[in-house]
């Protein structure tokens, strides 16, 4: 048997006094390492032999017992199965009671812990603990017994029932005389009671005109304990929660401390208090003038491209109230926070309220200034209004933020920059691909256009969304380059390089008459294998799930063994981008073709970027071997290979028809027979 149970059996039958005070002293010794405090309860060490001694005649007895379930309460996980032991039902009423100060003095640090735990609040409240903590410290001349009354309070104001509780009581008036105390002990727990009881909106209110504010300014600026200065801020923090203390929070002193804590002057800690406090100011409008030509917005503005995200929070929110006030909209243009606003605005992992907060600027500024977003971020708020899985309010600031910036006609003029003759260059269900010229650079390209009809489905217009999204951000020599996007009017057009050679499936499938050698198939496996190693650690990592040959373009025509070729990965059109490190959030089941998808996805199961690496494998086969994969293996995929090749030159955005309009229609018809 351990240690700790000999001694609770031994103190079940104990009778000799000395011999008890000798058990139950080195009980509560154990009872204070951790390894052993959850095990002491469960082998009954507060039931059988701490209880009985804390209501002892012996005094000695009664001050370990007491000692043992303090040091008992310091671990949360013995709390339940003691509240289940009714340990607070012979706790409290010690507080009333003539006990030697020692007892009361371990009752209250017990008490102090469990004030902890929420599940302790209820019981604490039937018996008006608080009451007889409050009596004691009234009372006591023992300092230590008056830090261990302020400590319970303390964490007391968790509980909102007691928080309304001691501003009823004004328990704050009783502090305040603590609020000096040349013991930084307890002055430090005469604050964390202000700054718990500060949540409520009464407090914040009547605690600045009850004269705190000077005291906290003097503590920021003393030599005392950093903990005592962050307790200051924090309740700096808390007033400034109150619209009408903004005023307060401007004046020379107290704006004087917020600009050094948002600096991180003294300690980097107080940066998020201060910016939080600067943007709980920007909530009066009436204020905007001062701050903008005070120091605080000075601290804003160098903590713009901060990588904390909580400070991060706040410095749009400031600027989103900021920029209700339409004079300054040039100012915070000049800040560079707009760079910020889409991909805050696309980071799911970040609060709904930051990516609101951020679109809302966004939106209010380009009320006055429309040319404000770029085409990248276009492509991004577009992306973000079709997607039906985003959160409705981002969605709606999103379309705000395009429907101000739609007022200025110079965001609609792209269609005269794309000339050329409409050269089809393929054709498929949602899409065709036409050989353009642009203009403004003297450029070949290839313009793909969502067929135009008298409503796009918003699956199409997601995937649309979602290619243009993604284009913007990758860039690799293997993968096709995207210039631009047209929505002045339909049909919606993605404009990419144009790759002269056309799909790999017209060279694998299509052209018998190309020998390919094993020097070039290899080259043409490096090509894909870089441009998904590329995607796949890009950050966030993006899975294609629509690798195959019919989206693989050749930068040139491969005619025989000396052509080298250059393969570009096209079609992000059901690509995903990684919704967080931690995972990919809901996944489309069977995006992408059979014949190459994993079979993970066409099951509908979960599945992750490994699909990509069962196409590529797919890929290689189709490129070493020139055929299809899986073609004869499935009786609903069967087709000849004549009829298969119609499928790709008819449905595939990027495939080239090389054949007559007749031909074309032709192989249509059969096509749609299944011959």
């Amino acid at each position: 048997m351990s240690s700790y149970g000999e001694l609770i059996q031994a103190l079940r039958v104990l009778k000799n006094v000395k011999e008890k005070r000798h058990g139950i002293k080195t009980l509560a010794s154990l009872c204070s390492n951790r390894a052993f405090q959850v095990r002491i309860v469960q082998r009954g060490g507060w039931r059988t032999a701490i209880l009985p001694l804390i209501i002892s005649l012996d005094e000695d007895c009664r001050m370990y017992a007491a000692l043992a379930v303090a040091n008992l309460s310091t671990s949360a996980a013995t709390h339940p199965q003691l509240l289940e032991e009714e340990v607070l039902r012979h706790l409290v009423p010690i507080l009333q009671s003539e006990e030697v100060q020692e007892v009361i003095a371990y009752v209250l640090n017990a008490l102090g812990n469990f004030a902890c735990s929420e599940i302790m609040w209820h019981e604490l409240q039937q018996m008006n603990a608080a009451d007889g903590i409050l009596t004691i410290l009234k009372q006591t001349q023992r300092e230590e017994i008056r830090i261990n009354c302020l400590f319970c309070l303390a964490n007391l104001t968790a509980d909102p029932w007691h928080r309304k509780w001691m501003m009823g009581k004004e328990v704050y008036e009783i502090i305040w005389s603590y609020m000096q105390d040349p013991n930084y002990t307890i002055m430090s727990y005469s604050l964390a009671i202000l700054r718990g009881l500060a949540v409520e909106t009464e407090a914040q209110e009547l605690f600045p005109s009850m004269g705190l504010v000077p005291l906290l300014i003097g503590i920021y600026h003393s030599q005392c304990p950093q903990s005592l200065k962050t307790l200051s801020m924090d309740l700096l923090l808390h007033f400034s929660m109150f619209k009408q203390n903004a005023g307060l929070m401007m004046e020379k002193e107290v704006a004087q401390v917020i600009e050094l804590a948002g600096r991180g002057t003294g300690h980097v800690e107080y940066v998020p208090i201060g910016i939080a406090i600067i943007a709980n100011i920007c909530e009066s409008v009436d204020l905007h003038d001062r701050i903008v030509e005070s120091p605080l917005f000075e601290v804003l503005t160098e903590h713009i491209h901060n990588d904390n995200t909580n400070v991060q929070t706040h410095v749009i929110r400031a600027l989103m109230q900021l920029s209700l006030s339409p004079k300054y909209h040039h100012v915070i243009l000049t800040t560079g926070a707009m760079a910020n606003v889409c991909p805050i605005a696309l980071t799911q992992r970040l609060s709904i309220g930051m990516r609101t907060n951020a679109l809302q600027m966004m939106a209010a500024v380009c009320a006055t200034h429309p040319t404000t977003p770029t085409t990248s971020d276009i492509i991004d708020l577009m992306f973000l209004i079709v997607n039906s899985e985003e959160n409705i309010d981002i969605r709606r600031a999103a379309a705000l933020v395009i429907a101000n910036a739609s007022s200025d006609s110079g965001n609609l003029a792209g269609r005269s920059q794309w000339t050329g003759g409409r050269c089809c260059i393929g054709s498929g269900v949602t899409s065709e691909v036409y050989q353009g010229h642009w203009t403004r650079i003297g450029q070949v390209v290839a313009i793909k256009a969502i067929t135009e009809r008298s409503a796009i489905r918003p699956d199409e217009q997601l995937a649309f969304a979602r290619e243009m999204h993604i284009l913007t951000q990758v860039q690799h020599e293997n993968l096709v380059k995207f210039y631009g996007v047209c929505i002045d009017m339909p049909p919606l057009r993605i404009i990419t390089e144009f790759c002269e050679g056309g799909a790999c499936f017209e060279l694998l499938h299509n052209s018998d008459e190309v020998d390919l050698i094993w020097p070039q198939q290899i080259k043409m496996c490096k090509d894909v294998a870089a441009a998904m190693c590329y995607l796949h650690t890009f950050d966030p990592m993006i899975i294609h799930r629509d690798l195959k040959s019919l989206n693989l373009l050749l930068d040139r025509p491969v005619f025989g063994p000396t052509d080298e070729p250059v393969v570009k990965v096209c079609d992000f059109g059901v690509a995903k981008l990684q919704a967080s490190p931690e995972g990919w959030g809901q996944m489309t089941a069977q995006a992408g073709t059979k014949h190459w998808m994993a079979p993970e996805m066409w099951r509908g199961t979960k599945y992750d970027e490994k699909v990509d690496v069962f196409s590529y494998a797919m890929v290689v086969y189709e490129i070493v071997c020139r055929e299809v994969p899986f073609e004869q293996e499935e009786p609903h995929l069967r087709r000849n290979r004549h009829i298969l090749r119609a499928k790709g030159e008819l449905n595939h955005e990027k495939a080239t028809f090389r054949g007559s309009s007749a031909e074309l229609k032709a192989a249509q018809q059969k096509y749609n027979h299944g011959e």
